[in-house]
């Protein structure tokens, strides 16, 4: 009998929940061993940081090479889709709290020191992310549910041991999905402030002259929260993009770490564990979350104008709407093992490799029980525990639950956070109540942990007013924390040009032009200049 690919992933996902019930009768590497071959640590003879294989990555020179704990860019300008569109919270003795932990882990590696810089996140999930630039994210989730210091080291680590074997160098494919949804509401915002852009001849010169329509006005305000609350459900419901194999060896890479930085070895089964149950516990608010993100994503392709995309871009975005299964092929493809697995890996690794050492590091428990406790520490997840539930209801359409639970969140700590402040914004605009919502903008207490969205909306606001000097401050400000110039190429070009600077407006409408989906926009204007 021939099964189609779908059909045949459908059985895998049969076979990794089966795992667990049948390992106690065959022994549970054995089991995964017939469905995925050998896991990696049955592969290695000794511990994983002494292997052989790892001595190409000791020895690094690149942009993340150094031994300060605060990373360094090297300006480079990273693609528009790159981005981040994630807020940041700002929890300064939390930050400090947990870049200790990775300075720890960092001084046990037996090679090159890298940067990495310790971020969070007002995420639910449950796991941290790495990105190719030295961040670590670590999401409200996990902060809310891990019970030690060892769990937060072994979660950190992993992140770590990304970037210490260079995952990100062999990833071809990193959450696609999330570029996807920024190429969207991107095209969108830029379609429509292209519309409603004149190119004026002045004397021997141009002027882009700006006049936001209803019209565009009503699309752009979609797009951005079409981009917003699409991200926002996006981070909490896919799996990590890391395939089997890498997941494993940032598995026995930061056990090794950890270990040798006396944390306790019991922590590896146990975030790993912890991570199981959440994912188990979320299982059905995360489909309801797949069927709402779907529904929105149709929505903005269906009142986006697009016509102005490529039609390669156009294509996927209809490909993405209409397969479901898209959801089945990535989670498989990408994660194959469940937590509960891994964990199993992991308690057979360090039975092999640690036993002596299991009875010598307790636990970092009171360690951090008590620094949780500390009010900044403790305001600030309560917080943020609840925006998310805020957010959970907003997606579902109970406005009025929302705006209790959004308003909760807002504590001495979170009221200024930009996070807390566009889920309010959103709000605000679900409720029809626009004054409200652009009053948030404005309550923004440091834009430097801002997502791009969040840019968007201020920038956008200041467009409207022809208020172009401003605009053109929080373009500069986002450049800087965003690092990249290509979000608001369009946009800064406008600015520009009322502001008088003919020449750099140019300049801003041909890097505009480097990116597809703002190309046939930017050309065009380009086009009219050039005919003057």
């Amino acid at each position: 009998m021939q099964f189609k690919p779908l059909t045949r992933l459908l059985f895998l996902t049969i076979a990794i929940v089966n795992i667990t019930s049948c390992a106690s009768t065959k022994g549970f590497t054995s089991v995964v061993d017939d469905v995925f071959g050998k896991p990696k640590y049955m592969s290695i003879k000794d511990t994983y940081i002494s292997e052989e294989s790892l001595s190409e990555y000791k020895e690094r020179k690149d942009e993340l090479t150094g031994s300060s704990s605060v990373i360094s860019y090297t300006g480079e300008n990273i693609s528009f889709e790159e981005t981040r569109d994630i807020n940041l919270v700002k929890a300064p003795k939390l930050e400090s709290y947990l870049q200790n932990i990775v300075d720890e882990l960092i001084k046990k590696w037996p090679g090159t020191p890298i940067k990495a810089k310790i971020n969070i996140t007002a995420q639910s999930k449950f796991g941290p992310q790495a990105d190719h630039l030295g961040n670590i994210y670590i999401p409200i989730g996990a902060l809310s549910n891990v019970e030690s210091k060892d769990e937060l080291a072994m979660l950190i680590g992993h992140e770590l041991s990304h970037l210490l074997l260079r995952h990100h160098e062999r990833q071809e494919e990193f959450d696609e999905q999330r570029k996807l949804v920024t190429k969207i509401a991107g095209a969108v915002i830029v379609s429509n402030l292209a519309k409603d852009t004149d190119v004026v001849k002045v004397n021997d010169t141009f002027k882009l002259e700006y006049t936001a329509s209803t019209r565009g006005k009503k699309n752009m305000v979609k797009a951005v929260l079409y981009n917003h609350l699409i991200n926002s459900i996006s981070d909490n419901v896919l799996s990590t993009a890391w395939g089997r194999v890498q997941e494993e060896e940032a598995d026995l890479l930061s056990i090794d770490l950890a270990i040798a930085a006396q944390y306790s070895p019991a922590a590896a089964s146990t975030a790993l564990g912890r991570q199981d149950t959440i994912e188990k516990e979320k299982e059905k608010e995360n489909q309801e979350l797949r069927e709402k993100q779907s529904q929105i994503l149709k929505a903005a392709y269906d009142d986006g104008d697009l016509k102005g995309l490529a039609s390669e871009l156009t294509k996927k975005v209809s490909s993405l709407v209409g397969d479901a299964s898209q959801w089945v092929k990535k989670t498989i493809t990408r994660t194959h093992d469940s937590a509960e697995v891994r964990a199993g890996y992991a308690d057979e690794y360090i039975n092999r490799e640690y036993l002596d050492e299991i009875g010598l590091y307790p636990g970092r428990f009171a360690d951090w029980e008590d620094f949780k406790d500390t009010p900044e520490v403790s305001l600030i997840i309560e917080g943020y525990v609840t925006s998310n539930k805020a957010l959970k209801a907003l997606a579902q359409g109970e406005l009025d639950k929302a705006e209790k639970l959004a308003i909760q969140s807002q504590n001495r700590f979170t009221k200024n956070h930009p996070e807390i402040r566009e889920i309010m914004y959103q709000l605000r605009m679900e409720q029809n109540k626009v004054e409200k919502a652009e009053q948030n903008l404005f309550l923004v207490g440091d834009w430097n942990y801002a997502s791009r969205s969040m840019f968007e909306k201020r920038i956008s606001l200041h467009m409207k007013k022809n208020d172009f000097s401003e605009a053109l401050r929080f373009i500069f400000i986002a450049e800087k924390n965003l690092y990249s110039s290509q979000p608001f190429s369009l946009q800064k070009a406008v600015a520009l040009s009322n502001l008088g600077q003919k020449e750099k407006s140019v300049q801003a409408l041909k890097d505009c032009t480097e990116v597809i989906e703002f190309k046939a926009q930017c050309q065009s204007i380009l086009d009219s200049i050039n005919s003057i």
